[in-house]
């Protein structure tokens, strides 16, 4: 995993590391954002942008989850709305918080997520989402956070699969992307069950592809206490591998001081450019910028 920049955002690689691949996906966390019945957004109760949130904190710790080895890098937003909302009844304070915790796993581990036991293997990647007492507006309101990805030039989307729980062998229904990052197949296993106050809910999970980046909406319901949500992400190639071979080296590139610093080492300069990889005007070291157009004027399609 490789940090770009200070902002929630991180690219993730195969086996070997940065160095030894030219595949890669970057993910981006952006917007979270209350929503009334009618889908309209609540701006009182509404985070733009992550990437300028001032007081977003960041610790790193070596844990067993599940009986395996795993490096976990947390990061927590404190949430503390100026304005309170137009109408209201409900007795909800004006503060909360949002934790992502991105967990990386150097051996075989069984989670457990809500009714549920699945194994995750070597290199394998999970992304929690967390937050307590969200201020709602209304208890008829959701609440939606965006997820962006990018992947090298020349990328695609191979599928983006609906499985409902009759073809998951009593597991929760479920939204499986996949595509080729460079040379390498990705897949990301997206819950469409959150849990909602410790129930097990639906959630929904709205996906948008263009060229080589893609958008994830996630819309959870209210909730009165707490929002957990826990999808996986992985590089097909490192699974097959770690099914004979299960001591995959979990590798952060650039470490919490540099997210809450800057560092003047390999992973991010103050210019916003990290190794030459992604730079904050959106262009990336092999050329392509966020709209999938190349530097010499070409697009993704040819």
């Amino acid at each position: 995993i490789e940090w770009v920049g200070k902002a929630p955002k991180f690219k993730i690689y195969p086996s070997g590391g940065k160095a030894a691949n030219s595949s890669w996906m970057m993910l981006t966390f952006g917007k979270i954002q209350e929503v009334d019945a009618d889908g309209k957004t609540v701006t009182t109760r509404s985070i733009n942008s992550l990437a300028a949130e001032k007081d977003i904190t960041w610790s790193e710790a070596e844990m067993t989850i599940g009986g395996a080895a795993a490096t976990v890098v947390t990061m927590t937003l404190p949430i503390e709305f100026k304005q309170s909302c137009r109408s209201s009844t409900l007795a909800s304070p004006d503060s909360s918080s949002v934790t992502v915790e991105i967990v990386l796993f150097s051996d075989y581990a069984n989670i457990t997520y809500g009714s549920e036991t699945f194994e995750v293997s070597p290199g394998q990647m999970k992304f929690n989402i967390e937050s307590e007492s969200w201020p709602f507006c209304a208890d008829t309101d959701s609440l939606q956070f965006t997820l962006d990805i990018k992947m090298p030039s020349g990328s695609k989307t191979n599928d983006v699969a609906n499985k409902d729980k009759d073809n998951m062998k009593g597991k929760s229904a479920r939204t499986v992307y996949s595509a080729s990052a460079g040379g390498s197949n990705v897949t990301m296993d997206l819950p469409q069950m959150a849990l909602i106050d410790d129930v097990e809910s639906n959630c929904t999970i709205d996906v948008e592809t263009k060229g080589v980046s893609t958008s994830f909406t996630f819309t959870f319901p209210y909730f009165a206490s707490s929002l957990v949500y826990d999808p996986t992400v992985g590089f097909d190639d490192d699974v097959a591998e770690n099914t004979e071979l299960a001591d995959a080296t979990t590798t952060f590139i650039g470490t919490t001081t540099s997210m809450e610093e800057g560092n003047d080492g390999a992973s991010d300069s103050d210019d916003g450019t990290s190794d030459g990889s992604t730079s904050d005007d959106g262009t990336s070291g092999d050329g392509t910028t966020d709209d999938g157009t190349t530097d010499d004027g070409t697009t993704d399609d040819g």
